[in-house]
């Protein structure tokens, strides 16, 4: 019964980690770099001086032969899960009676959308001369785009951004981009919105990462990024190296530690329940070798002595199967917020588990049945 609980839990799981894997993130993950580079802000006088250095970086970047295209941003997808301001369509203000949605906030570089793989659904990307528009251009991703103007075109509209700390902002809406999971795999793209770093939110930051789509061999892309930008300041070290398939890979190491080790347990389980089923069943023939030699000889057949032993084996393990179902459908329940996809009484996953261990019980039970046939009605 309790390898019953343990092989469901195991086996949801399994599943649900199975299918992760396959999330479609929004964002080909495949032959991208990132890393992160950081100066010290006194060295710089406001975020221009800084924008300058970051943009010099990232030029010698895309110049390199290994480099497809590269781009600058202040948060990786799904490594950084934060940051969400307060968000509405300008014109329609929200009242008391309804609350302004919450949309995730990224400064990226032009042409960050094409590094990462992502269209730009309607309009365009942020152009580097946007310090000449009106207002600041922001791009939102198109959930953002549905919920705030429905059946409606979002390009040239102004969006209301309230960063809380600072004074409500208006940015022009200038694309659409496709969806992205940027907060973690298992959860829907949320809300999102794109400031270009020229007249970005409030907040300005003194350390962003680069983006690289990249092609050859990677130890010597990063030596060669990091001696650049030490050659450009002394101080700004390259840290956090690392593809983006191995940053997604990392945010679900809880998801395979857990399915690991829960999958450990079962089988150990398994294991030790089998082999005691084993153990009863020999020691029930040794036990009865003197009765099955007496039904041997009044006409029993191998048969019948191996029928009456394996039945007895698989009402053991139908009893163990039905207690330990009644447990993991009550048991599982505790898993509903680690699983994705998949639900708590999963039937495949139930079904296999009993499939399994009525085949393996019926293993189990099978040596001993046989060593039953086998005995000498004379001897016994």
């Amino acid at each position: 019964a309790t390898a019953v609980v343990l092989l469901a839990g195991a086996g949801l799981l399994t599943r649900s980690f199975v299918r992760l894997q396959t999330v479609n993130l929004g964002i080909q993950t495949e032959n991208l770099m990132v890393a992160n580079v950081s100066v010290d802000p006194l060295k710089y006088e406001g975020p221009e001086a800084l924008n300058q250095f970051f943009q010099g970086v990232l030029d010698e970047v895309r110049a390199m032969p290994q480099v497809l295209s590269a781009s600058i941003v202040d948060k990786v997808p799904i490594r950084h899960p934060w940051t969400n301001w307060e968000t509405w369509d300008s014109d329609n203000p929200p009242d008391e009676s309804r609350r302004a949605p919450l949309a995730f906030a990224r400064c990226v570089s032009p042409s960050d959308f094409d590094v990462m793989g992502v269209p730009i659904l309607q309009g365009g990307d942020h152009e580097r001369q946007d310090v000449t528009n009106a207002l600041p251009p922001v791009v939102v991703n198109q959930v953002l785009a549905e919920a705030l103007f429905p059946q409606e075109d979002p390009i040239g509209r102004r969006l209301s951004v309230n960063f809380i700390m600072a004074e409500v902002r208006e940015y022009e809406i200038v694309g659409v981009a496709g969806d992205m999971r940027i907060t973690a795999v298992s959860q829907s793209p949320p809300f999102q919105m794109y400031f270009g770093f020229a007249r970005a939110h409030p907040m300005p930051t003194n350390s962003r990462h680069l983006m690289v789509r990249t092609q050859g061999d990677l130890a010597s892309l990063v030596s060669a990024i990091r001696r650049k930008a030490l050659e450009r300041d002394p101080d700004a070290p390259l840290t956090e190296v690392s593809t983006m398939t191995d940053v997604v890979s990392a945010s679900l190491t809880g998801n395979r530690v857990l399915s690991l080790a829960t999958a450990l347990f079962a089988v150990t389980a398994l294991l030790l329940s089998m082999t005691g089923l084993y153990a009863v069943l020999a020691y029930y023939v040794s036990r009865r070798t003197r009765e099955i030699g007496i039904r041997l000889a009044f006409g029993a057949t191998g048969v019948h002595v191996m029928r009456s032993v394996l039945g007895r084996g698989l009402v053991l393990v139908s009893i163990g199967l039905g207690v330990g179902f009644a447990c993991a459908f009550g048991v599982t329940r505790l898993l509903q917020a680690q699983l994705y996809q998949v639900g708590t009484t999963d039937p495949f996953t139930f079904v296999s588990v009993g499939t399994g261990l009525l085949v393996i019980g019926a293993l189990a039970s099978l040596l001993p049945a046989r060593r039953a046939t086998r005995v000498d009605p004379v001897r016994a």
